[in-house]
């Protein structure tokens, strides 16, 4: 078991991004991207939400993402809202344009929800989505994101909690009204214990990069196990409970929508 974040510490959520395709050279064998503009809410692609996909998705389109300095992401992570039968493949470039180089073909049938895997690209500034020969729908959220592995395990206290998304009124002669403002999230709290000070201050070093603004993962051993797209609640509070040992408590909000 190993207790691991996915996170951006490589600039993606400010990347800034343009639209474009990318197609196969038949005289050379290359694969090139170029700018164009068709596809429409693009935006949604990594606004830190998970309710809207981008739409008009046609065959061979696609999205670059300007990291503005050679970056190398490890983890990828794609979201849909419904299932899709579509191809994807990731690419990265040192250029704007022009050849671009296959970073990950992904064939299989997505199922709604997240699929998040490992990539393995050398150190590019821009790295591509594209929908490779056919329609993409249903794609709300894409990630590029690097791995995190907590230092120690969370302690046997690590709790899960639900946060209702109904809001009641009560009007005058007790009439009651009722509004869903989200859906049903979890609230994780996990404590870390025994942190050396170099471990504590890589746990500061990553909240200092995600605060409670930026999502990430938090999977209960690696890939293969529960993963949940959260944000930090609260700032962490580290207390030192032997000379030179710190624990922490993280609190983790869910992401539903």
């Amino acid at each position: 078991m190993a207790s691991t974040f996915y996170y951006d510490n490589s600039g993606f959520y400010t990347a800034p991004t343009a639209d474009g395709t990318i197609t196969l050279n038949s005289e050379t064998g290359g694969t090139n991207f170029a700018t164009s503009s068709s596809i429409t809410n693009e935006h949604y692609i990594r606004d830190g939400s998970i309710a809207n996909p981008i739409t008009d998705v046609g065959s061979n389109d696609a999205i670059r993402f300007d990291f503005g300095a050679d970056k190398t992401c490890r983890t990828a992570a794609l979201h849909f809202n419904a299932a899709e039968t579509g191809n994807i493949t990731l690419w990265n470039s040192a250029n704007a344009t022009g050849a671009v180089t296959s970073v990950s073909a992904i064939t299989d049938d997505f199922s709604a929800g997240w699929t998040v895997f490992g990539i393995t690209p050398l150190p590019k500034r821009y790295y591509f989505f594209h929908a490779n020969g056919n329609t993409i729908s249903n794609l709300s959220e894409l990630l590029f994101l690097n791995k995190f592995t907590l230092p120690v395990e969370p302690s046997v206290g690590l709790s899960e909690n639900y946060e209702f998304g109904t809001k009641y009124q009560k009007a005058y002669g007790n009439n009651e009204y009722v509004k869903s403002s989200h859906k049903v999230g979890k609230i994780i709290t996990l404590t870390l214990d025994f942190l050396s000070d170099t471990e504590a201050t890589n746990v500061k070093n990553f909240a200092a990069i995600v605060t409670n603004r930026y999502p990430f993962f938090y999977s209960t051993d690696a890939y293969t196990g529960t993963i949940c797209f959260v944000r930090l609640i609260d700032p962490i509070v580290f207390k030192e409970i032997s000379p030179d040992l710190f624990s922490c408590t993280l609190t983790l909000r869910e992401i539903v929508n």
